[in-house]
């Protein structure tokens, strides 16, 4: 009786091998096929056809040989671990994290299914979790570097960027080769607002390196950062011509091409996105299939939001133009919004966005699904296609009339203006706020009224400011969106820095004044006065990084004269 990998199939079984690590995959794949066809429970075959799918991104292959190879072999831990990654690339989560922990079930001191297992953890933001992981891993074997470098990772996520660049350098020490913890250590210069620490470290990485794919996309941010748009985008051409399946430079790319104005090449960028780490990992399933640019007239199409409340806004403005071609239109939406978005566009169904697939949705007859955010490559090629896109939410008139009235009485004849000061953005948040002390000058003027339009826990903040900033505590803009944009609409003028405020402002058509950091993210083109989104929008941009002394200047002076007209 034969075993498993007999000896007539083991010449075959190591030719394959050799050819897939002298990178003749196909060539590997074929043999390692042939030898399954003839005995598909050849474990040795099944493990290296797994791997070498894995390597060629055919991960749903992968999944289906390493399901296979575990059955036969439910104590290969390597096999669990092995299958984690492949489920991992095609976002399925909590199967990746229940192979992990089978294979720790067989080796519970496998720092590999430990390193694994924290990453997925890291990225789903589970950091306290994702950090005893990692630390266990330590506590097994202490000299593995990368586990050092994911360590540091989780704490660049909770922003220890101290904690962080200590273990980045244990790395370092552990391995000094080993350039991600230098480009993970640039990468918390950048976010500290050390742009030229960080240009020196990511050329210094490339001087080594010149083909550092992650490295060159880094330096493309600091450049981009730095207002040198062409240089950005040279960098990342460069840094994808390397690697043509880096979503997260094809996404960074989009971001620089959309925001000078290349529409078309932007958007077919930008749908790359959907591919990223982040993204991929928290987006919920539906089984549809996606919208790739055919006839609508009769489909049922469903749109799906996506990121923060803002963006579903300024995406939302281009609902009427895509919904007009389908026979039948759902969206799913952060359910605060629902409210003012049935009021605006009655013609189309609106459900919650929940963390696991809406039943409801389930239920319907749906033909077709896409990304709110993959409208703009059907509907706003150009700049002539942004015409007319504007005003799209309606407010809740009863709400804005009673929210006037009582402003109104309170101005006493003064110009109502609504003020927000403070972005909640992880990354470009700190960059993109002003404080209150800053705005003081602002504030005084004796012929406004003042309204506080900011989100979040700013009682104490702006209790400093009681005498020139009105507080509506009535209005709670992080729970009541449908009321807070009656609010919005209440207002005379609304002057914000780059928010969800500036969002509802545009949207409804009301006069704002949106303030902007020297690097502003993509949808404000660069040195507009203006945006293409909210053309009644008039934009104020830093001169100089971190200096608000000439937006807030040319603020000011632009207030004194419509108060003066």
């Amino acid at each position: 009786m034969e075993k498993k990998g007999s000896m007539l199939q083991i010449p075959k079984l190591e030719e394959a091998i050799i050819l897939r690590e002298r990178g003749r995959q196909d060539q590997a794949a074929k043999l390692f096929e042939e030898i399954l066809s003839g005995n598909v429970e050849d474990t040795r075959a099944l493990h290296a056809i797994s791997l070498l799918a894995i390597e060629q991104r055919r991960y749903k292959a992968a999944t289906k040989w390493l399901t296979k190879l575990v059955k036969l072999e439910p104590t290969n831990s390597a096999a669990f671990i092995d299958l984690a990654t492949a489920l991992h690339h095609q976002g399925h989560i909590k199967q990746a994290v229940l192979s992990l922990k089978c294979a720790l079930k067989q080796d519970p001191k496998s720092t590999a299914a430990l390193n694994n297992l924290g990453i997925i953890y890291q990225e789903q933001g589970f950091y306290d979790q994702a950090l005893e992981i990692f630390n266990n891993a330590i506590e097994i074997e202490d000299g593995i570097a990368e586990i050092h470098n994911n360590l540091g990772n989780t704490y660049k996520e909770l922003e220890d960027y101290s904690l962080a660049l200590v273990s980045y350098q244990k790395a370092l020490a552990l391995n000094p080769s080993y350039i991600t913890p230098k480009v993970n250590i640039g990468v918390i210069f950048h976010r500290e607002g050390k742009l030229e620490q960080a240009k020196l470290l990511f050329e210094k990485v490339l001087a080594t390196d010149p083909n550092h794919a992650e490295c060159l996309d880094n330096l493309g941010a600091i450049y981009r950062d730095l207002g040198e748009v062409e240089k950005s985008i040279e960098l990342r051409n460069r840094s994808i011509k390397l690697n043509p399946h880096y979503a997260e430079s094809h996404k960074n790319l989009a971001s620089a091409l959309l925001s000078i104005g290349e529409y078309k090449q932007g958007w077919s960028e930008y749908e790359w996105r959907l591919r990223c780490k982040q993204f991929r990992f928290n987006r919920t399933k539906y089984p549809f299939p996606y919208y790739n640019g055919q006839n609508l007239s009769d489909k049922h199409v469903l749109i799906r939001a996506e990121q923060g409340i803002g963006d579903e806004i300024m995406f939302a403005s281009m609902l009427s133009d895509f919904a007009q071609g389908a026979l039948s239109v759902t969206v799913e939406c952060d359910a605060r919004l629902i409210p003012l978005f049935e009021r605006s566009f009655p013609f189309i169904e609106f459900y919650e966005k929940r963390p696991e697939a809406n039943s409801e949705i389930l239920a319907k007859s749906i033909d077709l699904q896409i990304m709110l955010g993959s409208l703009g490559q059907y509907t706003r090629n150009s700049v002539q296609s942004f015409d007319g896109a504007t005003p799209f939410l309606i407010t809740d008139t009863n709400k804005t009339d009673l929210l006037r009235q009582r402003y109104s009485k309170l101005a006493n004849g003064k110009k109502i203006i609504g003020v927000s000061w403070k972005s909640g953005n992880k990354e470009k948040g700190a960059e993109r706020s002003i404080s209150l002390q800053k705005l003081n000058s602002l504030l005084s003027h004796k012929d406004c009224f003042f309204v506080s339009l900011q989100y979040g826990d700013i009682e104490e903040e702006a209790a400093l400011y009681k005498d020139s900033l009105h507080l509506d505590s009535s209005v709670n803009p992080l729970e009541d969106l449908d009321n807070f944009a009656s609010q919005v609409e209440a207002m005379d003028l609304v002057i914000s820095i780059d928010n969800s405020t500036v969002h509802f402002a545009g949207a409804i058509g009301k006069s704002c004044w949106t303030l902007l950091p020297f690097s502003a993210d993509w949808r404000w083109e660069i040195a507009s006065k203006t945006s293409v989104w909210y053309p009644q929008m008039k934009l104020f941009w830093q001169v100089e990084r971190n200096d608000w002394t000439i937006p807030l200047n040319k603020v000011q002076e632009s207030l004194e004269s419509i108060i003066s007209a």
